[in-house]
């Protein structure tokens, strides 16, 4: 049994196609879905931008090394559909 928080398979395939078409999308395609979004969203978070120290380990169990950094943005926003 699924517990009701926890996302379905289906949901996270959904959502990583829906990810994958935002990130490869155009400032100009952007924009044009928030024009078209209005009013209806409502921001919860503002989009912020950081680094996160990139992890590794060698053969998968070996020590922890530091890899480098990557850039992370994170938002979120809240539409009356859910």
């Amino acid at each position: 049994m699924t517990d009701r928080h926890e996302p379905t398979d289906s949901f996270q395939s959904a959502r990583k196609a829906t990810m994958a078409t935002v990130a490869r999308a155009t400032v100009g395609e952007l924009a044009a879905l928030d024009a078209m979004a209005g009013d209806r969203a409502e921001v919860l978070r503002a989009p912020e931008i950081g680094l996160v120290m990139v992890r590794g380990r060698v053969g998968g169990d070996g020590a922890p090394f530091n890899l480098g950094e990557a850039t992370v943005t994170r938002a979120a926003v809240a539409l009356p559909d859910g």
